[in-house]
């Protein structure tokens, strides 16, 4: 089950937190993959100092990027 999730995290998460960012293809995709590569280097950090599965650690990484991004979003908006 573990693997499902962070399969499906990986898919979805990197691109939706793209979006939040950019609304160009070629920038969304861009910060996709940026997205994508930090949250599984962040995720394998936390994993290995707290002594975690790499999984878990992978999605919750991703989880507080779109988190993130989502708070930008709204903060450019109030302005």
């Amino acid at each position: 089950l573990a693997g499902v999730v962070l399969a499906a995290a990986l898919l979805v998460l990197p691109g939706a937190t793209a979006r939040k960012l950019r609304t160009r293809l070629a920038h969304v995709l861009l910060w996709s993959l940026i997205t994508a590569t930090l949250g599984v280097i962040a995720g394998l950090i936390v994993a290995f100092e707290l002594n975690w599965p790499p999984g878990p650690g992978i999605v919750v990484s991703l989880c507080l990027m779109y988190a993130g991004a989502t708070a930008w979003q709204w903060s450019r908006r109030a302005w």
